[in-house]
Parts: structure tokens; C-alpha cells; sequence
């Protein structure tokens, strides 16, 4: 299968394991109460499981995250 890979790399605070495995939770947030909900990561891997791709989040406290996407390309859809 013909794939396109997206990765981005995120040098900031990074999450535990907790947080990582709720990231894609809709409303899950893991900012103060009062603060805006988050929908960026549960919109962003429903779009790319209605394209039959693949979304993937590593991520190190204090260190990095990193967001690997997965897409099929046209020749990989036939």
C-alpha cells in the first residue's frame, strides 16, 4: 500500500500517560476548568479514519510529543 506520512514534533512540556490515552477524548482538556475545550485532536483523528489513514501520538513528560498521520495515497485506495 502507497501511504504519505505527517509528522509533527512538538518540543514543549509533553503529557504522561494519562493524559495521552484521554488526548483524543472529545471535551478532554488538560487545561483548568473554565478554560476552552479541546476538539483539535478527536476532530483531527475522526478526519483521518474517514480517509482511512492512521493517527498515532507519542509523547515524553518534559521532553516531546509527537504526532505521526498515516494517509493513503490514490494508487493505495485502488
Amino acid at each position: 500500500r502507497c501511504h504519505v506520512k505527517i509528522e509533527v514534533r512538538d518540543f514543549g512540556c509533553g503529557m504522561d500517560q494519562g493524559t495521552l490515552e484521554k488526548a483524543p477524548t472529545p471535551f478532554f482538556s488538560g487545561k483548568p476548568a473554565g478554560r476552552q475545550r479541546g476538539m483539535g485532536i478527536a476532530y483531527a483523528v475522526r478526519i483521518v479514519e474517514l480517509n482511512k489513514g492512521r493517527f498515532s501520538m507519542k509523547s515524553r513528560v518534559n521532553e516531546e510529543t509527537l504526532v505521526s498521520i498515516w494517509l493513503p495515497t490514490q494508487a493505495g485506495r485502488e
